[in-house]
């Protein structure tokens, strides 16, 4: 969100010990900033696909959410236990891992980013186009 000021931390979460998001504000300068997070919330709220990260929960004080977290496992190329949950670090390790079928992947990738942001588009939820940025 830009303009706010978050954390964003990875714990873990009722008996079953799921592993979440939380982004919490670090402070809340002014009510405008307090009605874009609750803009935020409100927008997640209302989307459901399987290529979108689901909203759990939503906490008014301090000012946070609480989202599903999602990573890739390399289970595919033999790693056990490995994954990952930023494209950073998936750059990182990609590298150093026997990675057959990986031009497969990327294809099956493309694919399903397409049918996120065609769900986005849909709802109507505006998309940055990145290539005209300048």
């Amino acid at each position: 969100m830009p303009g706010f000021f978050c954390d964003v931390y990875t714990t873990e979460c009722g008996a079953a010990g799921n592993v979440v998001v939380v982004k919490k504000m670090l402070q809340v300068l002014d009510q405008d900033e307090k009605k874009l997070f609750f803009k935020e919330v409100a927008l997640l709220n209302r989307l459901s696909h399987p290529n979108g990260v689901k909203l759990l929960g939503v906490c008014h004080q301090p000012v946070a959410i609480m989202l599903e977290y999602v990573f890739f496992d390399f289970n595919l190329f033999g790693e056990e236990n490995l994954h990952v949950s930023s494209l950073s670090d998936f750059l990182l390790i990609i590298n150093d891992c026997n990675c057959d079928g990986f031009h497969d992947l990327v294809n099956h990738a493309a694919v399903e980013i397409i049918h996120g942001l065609a769900y986005l588009h849909s709802k109507g939820i505006a998309h940055r186009d990145f290539s005209r940025a300048g």
